[in-house]
């Protein structure tokens, strides 16, 4: 007995093959990049038609589809030994802005290394506001480091951070050095 199946002849559905090829772009950059999954969103949905766009999932399912694909993809950043193995990747040193986020790194040689994170309008925040608090935690310290230690200022009734740094210690020889090195830096604070 032959069955013979039904062959359909029509064009490709060019709205279909734009909207997977965006989800596979998605899943690409996912796995291959640190982006924010808004960037990933972004920079794929960029060239694809109004009627493609309908046929993406919405934005937290594709977010949802970019975490699995990244915990599956497995591509760790690389656990620095020792402080001095410690360099920041310059796609990891400015944000998705490409502002600076590095304020200052004390060096591979520093046995109390530590680093400062803000950027340009933190710190212009920082000059405009006069009330100012500290703050550490130890709990989310990455490995090698002891604390995040953050200076916040009141804006607006709400307290907002605007530096952070990683401390090897809770000295306060570092707490000081840490300040000066900022005021150093940004000399109108």
């Amino acid at each position: 007995m032959i069955f013979i199946s039904k062959i359909s002849l029509h064009a490709p559905n060019v709205t279909k093959c734009d909207s997977e090829r965006v989800r596979s772009s998605i899943c690409d950059r996912a796995a291959s990049t640190v982006e924010k999954p808004r960037q990933i969103v972004m920079q794929c949905t960029n060239a694809s038609s109004a009627e493609a766009a309908v046929l993406i999932p919405k934005y937290t399912a594709t977010q949802r589809t970019i975490e699995c694909k990244r915990k599956r993809a497995e591509v760790p950043l690389p656990v620095p030994g020792s402080l001095a193995d410690i360099t920041i990747p310059d796609n990891l040193a400015v944000t998705s802005r490409n502002d600076n986020f590095v304020l200052w790194d004390s060096g591979d040689d520093d046995a109390h290394r530590m680093f400062v994170f803000k950027t340009d309008r933190n710190l212009e925040l920082l000059e405009e506001h006069a009330d100012w608090f500290m703050d550490r935690t130890f709990k989310i310290a990455p490995e090698l480091f002891v604390q995040v230690f953050t200076v916040h200022a009141l804006i607006d009734n709400r307290t907002e951070p605007l530096v952070y740094a990683l401390t090897t210690s809770k000295v306060e020889a570092d707490y000081v050095r840490l300040l000066q090195k900022v005021a150093e830096l940004r000399p109108t604070l």
